[in-house]
């Protein structure tokens, strides 16, 4: 997720200095990228302290999980803006323009962001749910009293 988030800053650096912007739509120089990657590295930050905190782990992943879903709405803009962009050259793929090439590199990278911070999504839901769960069982396994009553 950290080099996704390095690479999508990059790329938007590139599209940024390859100035088509007068053949292009107005979404194509928004530098979506950057202020994106604002949101995406608070998202790392936050998974890097979930591994690095031992202690009250079920607060920081909650926290990562608030903000796996900021970077999951941020991913979809991204996308959105970048699709937007793209897909007038869709059907030109070696005479598309530089900055064209660039925006469909970072939409990838935007889409893999996603997939991340879905698949850590359903992680955080299946572990709280499964630790849940096994609580639950284990009231059911052990008889009431656990000792006889003598008397």
């Amino acid at each position: 997720m950290a080099l996704d988030t390095l690479a999508i800053f990059l790329l938007e650096i590139v599209s940024l200095s390859i100035d088509d912007s007068k053949s292009l739509s107005n979404t194509a120089s928004t530098g979506a990228g950057i202020w994106g990657s604002i949101f995406f590295i608070i998202g790392v930050v936050m998974m890097f302290m979930l591994v690095f905190v031992k202690k009250c782990s079920r607060i920081w992943s909650t926290y990562t999980l608030v903000a796996n879903i900021v970077v999951l709405i941020v991913a979809c803009i991204l996308i959105g803006l970048d699709a937007n962009t793209v897909t007038p050259y869709n059907t030109q793929i070696s005479s598309a323009p530089a900055k064209i090439k660039v925006l469909k590199a970072q939409l990838a990278l935007a889409i893999l962001m996603l997939i991340l911070s879905i698949v850590y999504i359903e992680l955080y839901i299946y572990t709280a749910f499964h630790s849940l769960y096994k609580v639950s069982e284990a009231w059911k396994i052990v008889p009431y009293p656990p000792y006889p009553i003598i008397g």
